[in-house]
């Protein structure tokens, strides 16, 4: 598993060396930092997950997804994260987001639930 995210790894900083703003590709690159953090427990994955996800909202800062992602993220290795979840729960509430999609929009409200817990 840990070569497999390396391989992925290797390939999303490839084509982030052609286009540098790519705010997806930095959203799925934090997610394979944060996977292999969850395996190896290497502070270096941590470290380069949170790089990733932050240029992620950097990039396209209205996406709640990258921001509850990086919520998530920021509350597993116990850091604050309440300024992703106040900006997604006003975005929802208010109808303000920029994703659409309901199957990612359901995965937001269901983050969003369980990060009040």
């Amino acid at each position: 598993m840990e070569q497999e995210l390396l391989r992925d790894i290797k390939s999303l900083n490839r084509l982030l060396s052609r286009r540098t703003e790519n705010h997806n590709a930095y959203h799925l690159l934090a997610g394979k930092y944060d996977k292999l953090f969850d395996f190896t427990h290497e502070r270096e994955y941590s470290e380069q997950a949170l790089l990733n996800h932050n240029r992620a909202v950097d990039l396209a800062p209205n996406n709640p997804l990258y921001r509850i992602d990086r919520a998530k993220f920021l509350a597993r290795i116990d850091m604050p994260f309440a300024e992703d979840f106040v900006y997604v729960d006003e975005c929802i509430r208010n109808g303000t987001c920029d994703v659409v999609e309901p199957v990612i929009m359901m995965y937001v409200q269901n983050t969003l639930r369980d990060l009040r817990r």
